[in-house]
């Protein structure tokens, strides 16, 4: 005897599954869309960049800022920032790190060859692992608190409704705080591997 009942719920999940497929298959293929896209206007901008210099010209730098800060991906840093970050080695990764990390440094005010310098609280690497296990503490009482209900739900001889009903409350809040605290412990660990690898420039960097 067929049961319609479960028959229909299999059905809607499968429907689930497929739907849920489609839309990350979807986001995947815009991503790989706007990365080809990216590399197109990068290429064109340095071409532009590059062709003014054998003329003895130069592009505008309202142009230059906004080619810079369109390859960034953001306004909120300095075109003098983001070719500083373009010049180290592995600067795909050195520019995202910096855009993630840039409230641990100082601003980058300097002309000419600089480097990335730490703001005053976190220039000492003892301050730097205290501050970084803060974070780590905080995420673990705030991700225990999150599951609390679940873990308690045996001791405390909740039913699973209620079990349920606590999770939708602890999961949220205390949740959202565990990531933020694990959020801000790996941007000073992102910071301390940018301020590493800024030994190393694949050219002068020349700030107009």
């Amino acid at each position: 005897m067929i049961d319609w009942e479960i028959t229909a719920k299999l059905i809607l999940a499968f429907v689930g599954i497929v739907s849920v497929a489609k839309v990350v298959a979807e986001i995947l293929a815009g991503k790989k869309a706007n990365l080809r896209e990216e590399y197109k206007f990068a290429r064109d901008f340095i071409n532009d960049i590059e062709e003014k210099e054998v003329d003895s010209k130069s592009l505008h730098p309202f142009l230059i800022g906004k080619g810079y800060q369109a390859i960034a991906g953001t306004a909120v840093i300095k075109s003098s920032e983001i070719e500083y970050m373009l010049s180290l080695e592995d600067p795909v990764q050195c520019l995202r790190d910096y855009i993630f990390a840039r409230k641990i440094f100082e601003n980058l005010n300097v002309k000419g060859d600089f480097k990335l310098i730490y703001k005053n609280r976190y220039r000492k690497r003892f301050a730097r692992i205290t501050v970084k296990s803060w974070y780590f503490v905080l995420y673990v009482v705030f991700a225990s608190l999150a599951i609390s209900p679940w873990i308690i739900a045996h001791y405390a001889s909740l039913t699973v409704t209620e079990t349920l009903m606590s999770m939708l409350l602890s999961l949220p809040i205390f949740g959202l705080y565990s990531f933020w605290s694990l959020r801000a412990g790996y941007r000073i660990k992102t910071a301390e591997e940018l301020f590493n690898r800024q030994k190393k420039h694949t050219q002068r960097i020349v700030i107009v």
